[in-house]
């Protein structure tokens, strides 16, 4: 088996299986993003660097209170429209 390294970045989309631990922490967050989609998302990728694998994470996972505070805009408007769903009775 190649190094994850000298893989590609196709190569680690399609192999995404064999490298799991690898691809959660590659520098790219498409791939990163991938490795989450198939282990299923963590609390780990809510603190991802990348917005877009937050969000994805709290949409899975659901929304907590720290979302409220997330530097990215769209995370923060979806976790209010998420508290308030949840506490309207």
């Amino acid at each position: 088996m190649k190094a994850y390294k000298s893989l590609t970045k196709e190569e680690k989309l399609a192999c995404i299986s064999l490298y799991l631990e690898d691809a959660k922490k590659d520098e790219n967050w498409v791939i990163r993003q991938e490795a989450y989609r198939s282990l299923g998302f963590t609390e780990e990728a809510k603190k991802d660097e990348n917005c877009n694998i937050r969000l994805e994470a709290y949409h899975s996972l659901g929304f907590t209170e720290d979302a409220k505070k997330d530097e990215d805009g769209d995370i923060r408007q979806e976790a209010e429209l998420y508290f308030k769903v949840l506490n309207e009775k």
